[in-house]
């Protein structure tokens, strides 16, 4: 029975093995994902930026055509909203950016935490595996055979006690055989 219980320990760590697996792709995933929001935002910030600095040249225009009352302040007015618009799109792009990569590093964390995880379970399974081998082990141990044959005549033990003594001598014999 206590046999039977470490094969089936060994099997039980062999799925959580898999199980810790599948996992581990899931995160791997997660982090495939995150990396693409990180790109997405390197884009949005130079798409931010590049607009930033067209309204900057437009608006510096503009001005430069109020100087001359080509233009009147209300659209030097517009020009600069727009600008300030822009720059703080530059921002917000900035800060998703920050954010997009703290999302990155949890996954790359989370990575790390399931490649232990898978590790740990298959550690698991070589314990279970010498569990199981002392397990065998003992129970070869619990049957006496003789190397010759013949009729039992007389014992003095009975299934399951102790057939050595912890000084391991024996005064009587455990079996009297005739041959």
């Amino acid at each position: 029975a206590d046999l039977k219980s470490k094969e089936e320990q060994v099997n039980l760590k062999k799925n959580e093995v898999k199980t810790a697996q599948a996992l581990l792709s899931y995160k791997d995933a997660g982090l495939e994902a995150a990396n693409a929001k990180v790109d997405q935002t390197k884009a949005a910030i130079t798409q931010a930026i590049a607009t930033r600095e067209f309204r900057k040249k437009r608006l510096d225009r503009f001005q430069t055509l109020a100087k001359d009352d080509t233009v009147t302040a209300d659209l030097v007015d517009e020009q600069t909203k727009e600008f300030e618009a822009a720059a703080a799109a530059v921002d917000l792009a900035m800060a998703v950016k920050g954010q997009a990569n703290g999302s990155l590093a949890e996954k790359k964390a989370e990575i790390v935490a399931a490649m232990a995880e898978v590790e740990q379970k298959r550690s698991a399974i070589s314990v279970a595996i010498l569990e199981m081998e002392k397990a065998q082990a003992q129970l070869g141990l619990s049957k006496l055979t003789a190397p010759f044959d013949g009729i039992v005549v007389g014992r003095s033990v009975d299934p399951g006690d102790f057939s050595f003594t912890p000084s391991g001598v024996s005064k009587t014999a455990m079996l009297v055989v005739a041959s």
